[in-house]
Parts: C-alpha cells; sequence; structure tokens
C-alpha cells in the first residue's frame, strides 16, 4: 500500500499481536506514521485523519469505529487509538521487566543501551533515566573485564560508560583479528585442566602432559612442547588454549571458528577434545577426573604419561577392570561395558533409567549421554573380603571405566594422606611401663577448677525432661558408668535438666542443659592461640607426640565450691558433676589455660 507517489508508507499496524506489547508497538508505527507525513510534505489538516486510518490499515479501521469518541480531527483521532492502544499502565510491573534485561551474546553495549532506553519509557523514570539504565548496565556487563572498568571509575554518566564500552569491544575485536594466525594445528603443549567451584571460591587444577592428535608424530618430533602453567593470574581457555581470557569472553580467537578436527564451532583444533575425551593408549596415558557438584557432573580426561592405576574387581558377580580416579566422586562405565556385564548375569541390588544428574565433558555445554544408574556389590578379584555397595552411572559411548575415590577407598585400593617419616604410634613397650597411665580416665593431678559464681546469683532448679523408654536403659547405664568413673556424685541445690544424644555406634551421649545455669557464673576471658602462634611455638621442633586426651574436661576436677551448679535431673533422680563438663560455659577457655601451663 502506498500513500504518496515515491513514498512507501509504514505499513499497516497489527492490533492483534502480543498484548504484552500493543503499546509499545503502537507508539513506534505512530511514530513512523508522523515521520511518513514529514516525508510527504505539507498535508492540507482535513486529510491527516483519512491518511491515518488509511495507512493503519483495515483492522485499526474496523477498531476505530468502534470507539465512542472518536472526533473528527486528526489530533482527536489519535486520542482515541492512544486510549484503546495505550492503556494505563502498570509502573511497577513495567520496572520488572526492565531490571529483567541483560545484555545478549554478540550485542555491543550501545546496542544494550537501546532496549534499556526503550523499555525505560515505559517505567516513568522520570529525571532518573540515565542513572537506572547505567545502573542495569553494569549490573548485566556480560564481560567482567568490562564490568570491572565500570566499577573502578567510579559514578559514570550514560556517554562515559558507552565511551568505555566502546574503546574496550574495539580492542576485543582488534585483538581477535591479530591473534587468529596464532593458533595452528599440530603444536604439543603441557595442559592444565582447570576447575571453578560454585559459590566458596575454592579451586584446584590436574596437571598433565598431553600430544596433540592433529599430526603425525614425526611432524612434530623436533618441536618444543610449548608450557602453559595454570595458576591464580593465569587461566587456560579450553576454547583457545590461550590464557588472559576466559572462554565465554569475546576477545577468545576461537570464538565463532570452525574446528578443523571435529568441525564443530569455537574449539581451535589445537584443544580439541574430540578423539580424547575416554581414551587410553599403549604410549599415552589418562587422567581422568569426575567430580560431583550437586546435580551437576564434570568429566574430564586428559592425555598425560603416568601409567593408570588399573584394579581388577567383581561386580555383581562380574570380572572387571576399573581406573582408579581419586579425584572422581562417582564409579562410571560405558555402555560397552554394561552390555557385557548384562550378558555375563550381572547382579545388581537395584537400577534406574535416570540418576538425577548431569555428566559434562571437559570445556563442553551439553551433557554427556546418561542411559542410567545401577546398584551393585564391588570386591578385589584377589581380596574377596574387600567388599562393599556402590552406585554405577552408565554412559553413552566407550570409553574406560573409573573407580570413584570413595567405593576406592572402601576397598582399600586408594588411600590419600601425608606420609609422616619415623612415625610411631602405640609402642607396646611404652603402654607396658607405664600401664597404670593407660588405664581408667585419669585425672590431672594437684588441679582443682574454680568457676567464679555472680555477686546474689540465685539457684536455678529445672524439673526432669521426659525420656523415651528406648532410651532410658541407656541413660541409666551411662550414669552408672560416670558414677564409676568418679565424675558424678549425688545432688545439691542446682538442677538441669539433661539431653540425650544418640550415637551412630548405639551408644549415646549425655549433655546436660546448662543454659539458665550458666548465668550464674562469672565468665572469664582467656585469648586462644591462632595457628599462627602454635606454629611459632613448634618452629624447630623435629620430634612430634600426638596425645588424645580421653573424654579431656572430665581429667580437669571441680572443688568443693563449683559443683552444685552442675548438677542435673533424670528420671532416676538428681547428680552432679566432680569434674569440667562439657556445657558450661568456662569449660573451653579453663580447659585451654590449664594446658598452656
Amino acid at each position: 500500500m502506498s500513500c504518496a507517489s515515491g513514498i512507501g508508507s509504514v505499513g499497516p499496524f497489527d492490533p492483534k499481536g502480543d498484548p504484552s506489547s500493543v503499546s509499545t508497538r503502537w507508539t513506534r508505527w505512530k511514530r513512523g506514521f508522523e515521520l511518513f507525513l514529514v516525508a510527504r510534505g505539507e498535508t492540507p489538516e482535513g486529510q491527516k485523519k483519512a491518511l491515518l486510518l488509511h495507512c493503519a490499515g483495515f483492522e485499526v479501521q474496523d477498531t476505530f469505529d468502534t470507539l465512542p469518541e472518536r472526533g473528527d480531527s486528526y489530533d482527536e483521532a489519535v486520542a482515541a487509538l492512544d486510549a484503546y492502544f495505550k492503556p494505563r499502565q502498570n509502573f511497577t510491573y513495567e520496572r520488572h521487566v526492565f531490571r529483567q534485561i541483560a545484555q545478549m551474546p554478540e550485542e555491543t553495549t550501545a546496542q544494550f543501551v537501546t532496549r534499556l532506553r526503550q523499555q525505560a519509557t515505559n517505567c516513568n523514570f522520570a529525571d532518573k533515566v540515565d542513572e537506572n539504565i547505567r545502573d542495569q548496565v553494569i549490573d548485566k556487563c556480560r564481560d567482567k573485564r568490562l564490568k570491572s572498568k565500570y566499577l573502578e571509575k567510579g559514578t559514570l554518566t550514560v556517554n562515559q560508560l558507552l565511551d568505555i564500552a566502546r574503546a574496550h569491544e574495539a580492542a576485543a575485536r582488534q585483538l581477535k583479528m591479530m591473534t587468529d594466525t596464532d593458533s595452528e594445528p599440530g603444536q604439543e603443549l603441557v595442559g592444565a585442566v582447570s576447575r571453578r567451584e560454585r559459590g566458596n571460591n575454592r579451586r584446584w587444577q590436574t596437571h598433565s602432559e598431553s600430544t596433540h592428535h592433529g599430526g603425525a608424530k614425526g611432524d612434530q618430533k623436533d618441536k618444543k612442547p610449548r608450557e602453559v602453567r595454570s595458576s591464580t593470574d593465569n587461566k587456560l581457555c579450553y576454547r583457545c588454549g590461550k590464557s588472559g581470557h576466559y572462554a565465554k569472553d569475546m576477545t577468545c580467537p576461537a570464538k565463532g571458528k570452525r574446528c578443523a578436527k571435529c568441525k564443530k564451532l569455537n574449539p581451535f583444533a589445537l584443544v580439541c577434545k574430540s578423539g580424547r575425551v575416554n581414551t587410553v593408549s599403549e604410549n599415552d596415558g589418562a587422567c581422568n577426573v569426575v567430580h560431583v557438584d550437586d546435580d551437576d557432573v564434570c568429566a574430564f580426561t586428559v592425555d598425560g604419561k603416568k601409567s593408570l592405576a588399573v584394579v581388577d574387581v567383581v561386580v555383581g558377580g562380574v570380572q572387571t577392570s576399573f581406573v582408579v580416579d581419586s579425584g572422581a566422586s562417582s564409579n562410571i562405565v560405558d555402555k560397552s561395558t554394561w552390555e557385557n556385564m548384562k550378558q555375563k548375569h550381572i547382579k545388581c541390588r537395584s537400577h534406574a533409567n535416570t540418576t538425577g544428574k548431569q555428566l559434562y565433558a571437559y570445556g563442553s555445554d551439553t551433557p554427556l549421554k546418561i542411559l542410567g544408574s545401577f546398584e551393585a556389590d564391588i570386591s578385589l578379584q584377589h581380596f574377596s573380603e574387600k567388599a562393599c555397595k556402590a552406585q554405577f552411572v552408565v554412559i553413552d559411548g566407550k570409553g574406560v571405566s573409573l573407580l570413584g575415590k570413595e567405593t576406592a577407598e572402601s576397598l582399600g585400593v586408594l588411600k590419600i594422606g601425608i606420609s609422616l617419616v619415623g612415625s610411631v604410634s602405640e609402642k607396646p613397650e611404652t603402654k607396658a611401663e607405664f600401664k597404670p597411665l593407660f588405664s581408667g580416665l585419669g585425672k590431672l593431678k594437684d588441679t582443682q577448677i574454680h568457676l567464679h559464681m555472680k555477686e546474689n546469683a540465685k539457684p536455678v532448679v529445672q524439673s526432669a525432661r521426659r525420656l523415651p523408654f528406648s532410651l532410658r536403659s541407656k541413660v541409666e547405664a551411662k550414669i552408672k558408668k560416670l558414677e564409676e568413673l568418679d565424675i558424678i556424685e549425688g545432688p545439691t541445690t542446682f538442677a538441669s535438666p539433661i539431653v540425650v544424644v544418640p550415637k551412630p555406634n548405639g551408644d549415646i551421649r549425655l549433655c546436660v542443659d546448662m543454659r539458665q545455669s550458666n548465668e550464674a557464673i562469672e565468665r572469664e576471658r582467656f585469648p586462644m592461640p591462632t595457628i599462627e602462634e602454635v606454629l611459632a611455638e613448634m618452629n624447630g621442633a623435629k620430634v612430634f607426640s600426638k596425645l588424645d586426651l580421653n573424654l579431656g574436661f572430665h581429667q580437669l576436677e571441680l572443688d568443693e565450691e563449683s559443683r552444685p551448679i552442675t548438677t542435673f535431673a533424670t528420671h532416676i533422680g538428681l547428680f552432679r558433676y566432680k569434674r569440667l563438663m562439657f556445657g558450661v560455659t568456662q569449660a573451653m577457655h579453663t580447659a585451654t589455660i590449664v594446658v598452656n601451663s
């Protein structure tokens, strides 16, 4: 439809589109129509209304005919259509929509600001439009280094922010073009696998040496390995293999490029992981890492020169081999191994088609295909007494089977710890020579602890709490044992209730609720030693002794005046402590003072 010779119209308006955007679309169409009127030249006032309805199309004409107050002039017609297409706006909702707008991939900051300005017209920000746009750009900026520049500058205007962004984005594009030719296939590298853990800022690296599969060994014979170090200040981009940026940054030279090896977008052939994940060759070993983090699992495989730790096991009655991986939190088998196990009639405790987890190859945004999981008994092939039950995840494809850290430790094939030179544990002759010191509870000689009471402190008597019948016999046995060890005795004026905590081994922990009684104790302050102070005192020492104070608080005797406040009530009567006990507000500080002395 053409409304003037030589000038195309703005096109009809669609009033039946998305209802949530009809107001914005009408505003844009009306702006285009007003520009069309200016470009068309002088138009008689009487023709503007007809031209408006003609260009808007039949749908708008039908709508206009139903409006109660249409008016005869152009301005009245526009006002009537505005009232229809632009109802009263909910500024709270529009501002919510504004806050949800984020910078899209490949979108420049200038384009991002334009989108924000369009939405800001519906938000009634008044004179705070630029301020809100600036805050939203900084908050939703995709480039972390650019966001850091914004924050370093402090308070910025939108124009200043755009100047910084344009310079940064231009430099990124220029750097990308300059470095595109730097990455060539057929190079060797010493790689590092890095993982950033969510929420707590911990980092670990697995270093291994790998040979790129893109060229023959003869082609790389005379080339020297290129070393890449992984540290806090020097990360490796898993798309291009270079440091100084992350894979999602626009400065990555691999972004948008197609791999010559796997034909996928973004990775260079130099660091392409196709053909390297979960592979084991005779000459090149592999370091496999699988880590479970909440519901997501990250699976890495980096080729290395060290031999694999392979262990022969029996899973559900079927003999097979696993690679022991101290960094793996899951046991993993591939499809072919699982099919082989089924042919040999593996005995499973349970199996499922889902795991509730997702398994990712390192550097991939696409999860590996998980076929299911199963639980079965596992034991060492030649040491059947070492057995446990374990969960296994089955993945599609071919690769080595991984034995996770927890299962490997349960089977005794993996032990993680620090080797101590010349360590001695429980020498029989020492225990025989000082036999009295290793029997019973023991008590520190010539020392009695005094708990200083507050002035005018009144005794607090609380009734005994009801205990389940299943715990009463255990509580009675615990009280009898404490009496035999000379830890508790008869009652006095104070009385606190007890709290019984069952232990995993079937025993119980008897605790006294001292919250009210502690209010009567005058607390003494003593600075607790720091790790730095302890290490300074141990500087130069060559021989270390590890002593475990059995029931440490109970080895410190209370004087007669301090015992009444420790009285506790049970279903068989009142008792009080003769030794220092857990729960007394002063216990830890007092024990520290005694140990330091």
